[in-house]
């Protein structure tokens, strides 16, 4: 399986009506393409803002990576509202990852409905393999230490699709924003992990990050 989360923004101007069409275009995707074989869409909840939406599908394999690009339903339907060049694009900025797991853990809930934070981060360059993997390990200490934290995956990115900068992705949901808010204000978030993403920590590690949550109708994490 490999899992592809796209954000976008869609222009200030554009109306309620065309928004809402393109959000049931995307939402048909897993019906339309084989290889996709489910898909998750929700308005980003993010006060930063810088998208509006964000995307996530999964696919079965490279095979069905490399059928999604050119299939007529992603070309003809899709693309369209997504190209600046189109007449009916609306789409002004995207970003996205094509990823596998690392890691990955739940806990069970009592409720399907919840949110999903997914965030994409690139690895300095000049960053050492052990600091890499100390990276991937504290993060992954997060779930032990917060049991807001429900489902988590920690994974990397592929080179499936056009290559971007970013090397991983990690998911977390949470039954609710309260936990999602726990998450947030976590002594070992703020002082062990968060060091490693600020411009002005020693310990900095990762170059830019990009960040979007939502509010998901099922869990999209779902372990082997």
């Amino acid at each position: 399986m490999i899992r592809r989360t796209m954000m976008f923004k869609i222009r200030d101007d554009v109306s309620a009506q065309e928004t809402a069409r393109l959000e049931e275009l995307v939402r048909r995707t897993p019906g339309e393409i084989e290889g996709v074989t489910r898909g998750s869409l929700g308005r980003n909840l993010d006060p930063r803002k810088p998208y509006t939406h964000v995307w996530d599908m999964d696919l079965t394999g490279p095979e069905a990576v490399q059928a999604y690009g050119p299939h007529p339903y992603h070309v003809d339907t899709l693309i369209p509202f997504f190209s600046p060049k189109s007449p009916t694009g609306i789409v002004e900025s995207l970003d996205y990852a094509y990823y596998s797991p690392l890691a990955t853990g739940s806990r069970p809930i009592g409720s399907q409905s919840l949110i999903r934070r997914v965030m994409f981060f690139q690895v300095s360059g000049e960053a050492s393999d052990e600091q890499v993997a100390e990276v991937e390990e504290r993060m992954l200490e997060l779930p032990k230490r917060i049991p807001a934290i429900v489902n988590w995956s920690l994974n990397r990115t592929t080179d499936d699709r056009m290559p971007n900068p970013w090397t991983h992705v990690f998911e977390l949901e949470f039954a609710d924003t309260a936990g999602l808010e726990v998450y947030s204000k976590d002594a070992f978030h703020l002082d062990v992990v968060a060091p490693y993403f600020r411009p002005d920590s020693p310990t900095r590690a990762v170059d830019r990050i990009s960040i979007g949550w939502y509010q998901a109708e099922a869990p999209f994490i779902v372990p082997d």
